[in-house]
């Protein structure tokens, strides 16, 4: 089956720096750039998108929203879902999307997730509703996307994309600032010359 995945919105333009003077009128742009900074970190999505798929529910980009399709049941029924939600959660946050983990770390933790969903799987299918022939969909639909979204913690790499772009925009910010100290020392030899 192909990966369905919600559009993403168009990347907003940055307001130019001739308009602000990087002081006080600055500060509603940079804020909202911060947090949507902050929020690109947040591996919510994919704990939604998860969540989604053990429903049963497929991406429709005409509609924009997740639907079942028909003849398809949920993976799992509610409880299971929240149940194993509280694991994924536990798991795939801000702290560890933000780390500085190594592959085995990584690896580590993602054993020990399809473990507990395993466990937990034997012992309460009946209970979350389960047919035995999709325990094993539902570990690989877990443990693959929170392996996949660890990863981008694998040596600070969201931490590193963070820093770069915070360095990119305060070097972006500051330019402005210089080529006024340029303009105004050039104007002072203009002084000269008239």
């Amino acid at each position: 089956m192909d990966e369905y995945y919600p559009p993403q919105p168009e990347p907003q333009a940055p307001m130019p720096m001739e308009y602000g003077t990087g002081g006080m009128d600055m500060m509603p742009y940079q804020q909202v750039d911060d947090a949507s900074l902050v929020k690109a970190t947040r591996p919510e999505k994919v704990i939604d998108e998860i969540e989604h798929r053990l429903k049963g529910e497929i991406y429709d980009d005409n509609t924009e929203k997740w639907i079942i399709p028909k003849g398809v049941k949920p993976l799992i029924n509610e409880i299971g879902i929240r149940s194993i939600m509280i694991d994924i959660r536990s798991i795939m946050n801000q702290n560890t999307i933000l780390s500085n983990l190594r592959d085995d770390e990584v690896s580590h933790i993602i054993v020990g997730l399809g473990d507990t969903i395993i466990t937990k799987l034997m012992m309460r299918h009946e209970e979350f509703g389960v047919d035995q022939a999709e325990l094993t969909t539902i570990v690989y639909l877990v443990c693959n996307t929170s392996y996949c979204a660890l990863k981008r913690g694998y040596f600070e790499g969201e931490r590193r994309f963070l820093k770069t772009t915070t360095q990119e925009k305060i070097g972006v910010m500051q330019y402005p600032q210089q080529m006024q100290e340029k303009k105004s020392a050039w104007s002072k030899f203009k002084l000269f010359g008239k």
